[in-house]
């Protein structure tokens, strides 16, 4: 089976399970430039081609209120998460709001954090359950 150009070894034809990444100032690690010169060594370039680098994870609640708009939501949230009513009984409250229709599923602390999920439907149709939560990797 012949692998597209820009598609790297080790991901198998077949997944379906790419998601986007979006880099600072669109500078990323690869091997045509040393890995990310200027990531003062967290990076190595891999005999085979790639790089491999140290990171950590970091993640912070993206809103502390009701989004404003559902267009708000969708834009600023990207991690899916489960619909609230599969948690056992009363791990979750809803709030929701009559102007924009999200509703705001709160953990049992009832604050807006990154446990926080909000429930929408878009404009065509289609229904989301999003974490409040903004993931960033730092190398």
């Amino acid at each position: 089976m012949q692998m597209p150009a820009d598609k790297v070894s080790w991901i198998d034809d077949n997944n379906q399970n790419f998601f986007e990444v979006r880099w600072d100032g669109d500078i990323f690690p690869n091997p045509s430039n040393n890995c990310g010169e200027g990531l003062q060594g967290k990076c190595e370039v891999l005999q085979k081609g790639g790089c491999l680098c140290q990171t950590s994870v970091f993640e912070e609640a993206v809103f502390d209120s009701m989004p404003t708009t559902k267009d708000a939501a969708l834009s600023m949230l990207s991690i899916g998460a489960l619909d609230p009513n599969t948690y056992a009984t009363n791990e979750y409250t809803m709030e929701l709001s009559a102007e924009t229709g999200i509703a705001a599923y709160h953990s049992r602390n009832g604050f807006y954090d990154e446990h926080t999920i909000f429930e929408l439907t878009d404009d065509y149709g289609r229904h989301f359950f999003l974490k409040n939560i903004r993931s960033t990797v730092e190398m």
